[in-house]
């Protein structure tokens, strides 16, 4: 045998054993899917910069918005390279303790607030990315906690609207029917009105010094969250009112009022 077969031999040689060296592993890895179903209409959020995630309203007889996640996890069991972390899972804890969580997991936060009357205020019901994804550690993840706001009647009757901290904005909820129009009015001085459907996506507002009305359609029915303000009052007027600062009415007329 020649000395080029031989070296010709040796090469297929080693060359058999850097594959099996570098098969992968037959384990097969976790995967979690989880689809959601699309909301009736399709608004442009406020912030331009939230992840994608559905959330569809429930037809009940106590309505609420109930959280569908929409992200895959995929986690093959082993440890993430080095700058990269492991998603927790976070859904269903308060978001303080899930903030935490993240943040000992090398993450940051961002939170977003949603309507929803079958959780505990301030329980986390979604989470973007999901649960067992591998990301760059100190990203973000998107929180969706949340909350309740009061209610207003529909009808002629007024909802006395009072201040009772310095700064901030009033937060109010209403139930209305799809496809029907509403006159939406208030004589609050400050900042705008600004309606949102249940994930705080707005979807009608007006400057409360230019105008005190606007006639809004729903697109499907449900609970809708009125915000009045940003506002900003003195410690010596909240001082003089113990029960909160007299700052006028907000009313909701029903169609053919």
């Amino acid at each position: 045998m020649t000395a080029e077969k031989s070296m010709c031999y040796l090469s297929l040689i080693l060359l058999g054993l850097s594959i099996v060296a570098c098969a992968p592993s037959t384990e097969t890895p976790t995967v979690t899917t989880e689809t959601a179903a699309p909301p009736t209409q399709t608004s442009t959020p406020t912030d331009t910069a939230s992840p994608t995630l559905t959330l569809v309203p429930t037809s009940t007889d106590a309505p609420s918005a109930t959280y569908i996640p929409r992200p895959t996890a995929t986690s093959t069991g082993t440890p993430p390279p080095r700058g990269y972390a492991i998603v927790p899972e976070i859904v269903g804890m308060d978001y303080e303790e899930a903030r935490q969580v993240l943040l000992d997991s090398g993450f940051t936060y961002i939170y977003h607030d949603v309507f929803d009357l079958e959780q505990p205020v301030g329980t986390v019901i979604g989470q973007d990315p999901a649960p067992g994804t591998v990301e760059k550690a100190g990203e973000a993840v998107f929180l969706y906690r949340a909350f309740r706001a009061s209610a207003v009647d529909v009808g002629g009757r007024c909802r006395s609207l009072r201040l009772t901290y310095p700064t901030g904005k009033l937060l109010y909820s209403v139930y209305l029917n799809e496809d029907e129009r509403y006159e939406i009015r208030t004589d609050f001085p400050y900042g705008q009105t600004t309606i949102f459907e249940y994930r705080m996506i707005i979807v009608a507002s007006f400057d409360n010094q230019r105008s005190d009305y606007v006639f809004f359609t729903p697109a499907w029915t449900g609970w809708y969250v009125i915000s009045l303000g940003p506002y900003q009052i003195s410690q010596q007027e909240l001082d003089k009112y113990p029960s909160g600062v007299p700052a006028g009415c907000l009313w909701v007329y029903p169609p053919e009022w």
